[in-house]
């Protein structure tokens, strides 16, 4: 019989012990922060289901001006508020007034809005609202912080609270609109709930109605003509939606219609969905829609917007012969070039898009995927270019041959018997590759002990973690030089002109001065008394290349000497490499980081990885050039 001794129920925190100051009020605030429930799960659920707002009708009205309402609901936690911090700062860039000066934020109260002190003071909440408001008769309007203004006034009524909000007026594309940031409290300190048909149909009737009041209802030859443009466009439009709903079973729609006007737009709106090859005619009048119509008119329309936003960043650019490299699904083509501008390729700074003149006269614009650490690329920095080929990793070939000798179960121990040669943080990078592909596809089990269940399907679990990878970051940038071109030909040490394999050199644009450069270059070289002479270029030899490239770093460690006080101590192959990173130094071929250890200091190779971690302790080992990182000491957490 259990004595009552073993009758232990524990309570957390001190009787009576509430609030955020409590052990259980920490552990409560920490699941908030995380996007947790703070109540019961059901009447949470119910809540955030229902939110406020939820009784306001999204009717439009015959004549009511049309607006477009864009909406996120972004999480703050973890990286969150850094990108919503990056994404404010972008929407004030230069170029997006009417004059083209910098974008300023605004408030209820004031032209002049400070962006940082309202991210501050949304440091602690769960999530941020970011909607964009574009009328489609924006044009006419001199300035939009009226309508602006008069909207975020009708949504603290509808939703019955006082907001915070800041807002920004866009003059760059060809509808001018409105980006606003809406803070996730209440004026009770409460998270904000909207409902989610307020947000999606509720916020575009109340901005209509002021439009419409603004400017009076659309007159029928208004509406008749905004129709007639819709006919050609490359986009999902409202005579789209029409022919969906009225298309059979069968994916077929007919022309014909009573009203003799609706009639002529579906002729000439099939007519053009047969040439995007969305639509086949069948005679008659009767046309088979493409099932795959929807889909690819909406990215049509995307496409369209970023070629719009595009023309207006690159100004003085002409992109009628860029070379845009937009879909992911595509892969796209290895180029050297320099660097002429970096923005955001969507309305809420999700995806980023990079503008490279390239050596073979053309521009290219590439999605790079999601915003990243900073890897130093900014306007005129040379870079190559490659597109992300999802494919197994080495790794994953030493995982399954480790399981498949240990009864399919992969851990260190049985890693470390297979490979003797091998070392516990070498092993340690497998264990990490698993929990990440884990985490995102569901497709490799971890047991409590730590290990992990490979399955005979697991490389193809391993080639849709790449896959998935390959769509946040579609393209690799490597930063090969920060210098001027023009400085390149007579620099001392080791520069990208030197390589052997260059893409397709034209004598066009960039082309034209990268072939000036490399003239220039090899007779510097051949002064010198370096290289051998081959098609007008300098062929070094690697023990040419090894000396040039430890003169430059020499010299640069000459300078950080000075600096810290301390000497220099160049690192071996195979060495563990362990100090603070106190910073980094370009050379012409990438970028060095500076180790400052107790008595020395040393310079290894860059990695984009480091950035946030400047001012820290790191550790790893120098292996043919390149370095798996470590932040913190040994027990740091590593960084790949």
């Amino acid at each position: 019989m259990a004595s009552k001794d073993d009758e232990f129920k524990p309570r957390l925190g001190k009787m009576r012990a509430k609030g955020k100051g409590s052990f259980r009020g920490q552990v409560l605030h920490a699941v908030h922060r995380a996007g947790g429930t703070r109540k019961g799960g059901a009447r949470f659920v119910a809540k955030a289901r229902l939110g406020r707002g939820r009784a306001v009708v999204g009717i439009r009205p015959k004549g009511s001006r049309r607006v477009v309402i864009k909406a996120r609901f972004t999480r703050l936690a973890g990286k969150g508020l850094g990108a919503a911090r990056a994404h404010l700062k972008y929407l004030q860039r230069d170029g997006t007034t009417r004059d083209g000066q910098a974008g300023a934020l605004y408030d209820r109260d004031s032209d002049r809005a400070d962006g940082k002190a309202f991210l501050d003071t949304c440091a602690d909440d769960r999530h941020l609202f970011r909607i964009i408001v574009a009328p489609e008769d924006s044009d006419q309007y001199d300035d939009l912080k009226g309508l602006t203004r008069r909207l975020m006034t009708q949504m603290e009524k509808d939703l019955g609270t006082r907001l915070e909000w800041v807002a920004v007026d866009h003059f760059n594309t060809g509808h001018p609109h409105t980006h606003i940031a809406i803070r996730g409290r209440d004026d009770q300190g409460q998270d904000l709930i909207m409902a989610r048909d307020y947000i999606s149909n509720g916020i575009r009737a109340r901005a209509e109605a002021l439009v419409t009041l603004d400017l009076g209802p659309q007159t029928e030859h208004e509406v008749t003509d905004s129709l007639r443009r819709e006919i050609d466009q490359p986009r999902r439009t409202r005579i789209d939606r029409q022919l969906l709903r009225d298309r059979g079973a069968d994916q077929t729609v007919t022309v014909r219609h009573g009203d003799a006007f609706q009639q002529s737009l579906r002729a000439g709106r099939l007519q053009t969905l047969g040439a995007f090859g969305l639509a086949e005619d069948m005679g008659g009048g009767l046309w088979r829609l493409s099932p795959d119509m929807e889909p690819t008119l909406r990215q049509m329309g995307a496409r369209g917007d970023i070629i719009k936003s595009l023309t207006y960043d690159l100004s003085g650019t002409d992109l009628r012969h860029a070379a845009l490299h937009l879909d992911i699904r595509g892969e796209a083509p290895t180029i050297i070039g320099e660097v002429l501008r970096r923005g955001e390729l969507d309305d809420f700074g999700e995806r980023q898009y990079l503008a490279v003149a390239a050596t073979d006269g053309r521009v290219h614009v590439f999605d790079t995927g999601r915003p990243g650490p900073s890897d130093g690329t900014g306007t005129g920095t040379v870079v190559r270019v490659v597109a992300v080929t999802p494919e197994l990793k080495p790794a994953d070939h030493t995982i399954f041959r480790v399981a498949a000798s240990n009864g399919g179960i992969y851990d260190i121990e049985a890693h470390l018997r297979v490979d003797p040669s091998a070392t516990d943080t070498f092993a340690q990078t497998h264990v990490r590759r698993l929990e990440a592909i884990r985490r995102t596809t569901g497709g490799v089990q971890r047991s409590e002990t730590g290990s992990f269940v490979i399955s005979p399907s697991y490389g193809e679990t391993a080639l849709n973690y790449e896959r998935h990878q390959a769509r946040l970051k579609p393209v690799q940038i490597e930063r090969l030089s920060s210098l001027p071109l023009e400085r390149l030909p007579q620099h001392p040490g080791l520069t990208w002109l030197d390589r052997d394999q260059m893409p397709n050199v034209s004598d066009a644009g960039f082309g034209g001065r990268v072939g000036q450069a490399r003239v220039a270059r090899a007779a510097w070289l051949a002064s010198e008394g370096l290289g051998v002479p081959v098609d007008g270029r300098q062929v070094l030899s690697p023990t040419e290349r090894e000396g040039l490239r430890r003169r430059e770093w020499e010299a640069i460690a000459g300078g950080v000497a000075t600096e810290v006080g301390k000497p220099y101590v160049a690192a071996r192959q195979g060495e563990r490499v362990e100090g603070n990173l106190s910073g980094y130094r370009d050379t012409a071929e990438g970028r060095l980081a500076v180790i400052e250890r107790a008595r020395d200091f040393t310079l290894v190779p860059w990695r984009p990885v480091l950035e946030p971690h400047v001012g820290k302790v790191v550790s790893g080992v120098l292996d043919r050039g390149a370095i798996n990182w470590s932040i913190g000491r040994s027990r740091g957490r590593g960084v790949e």
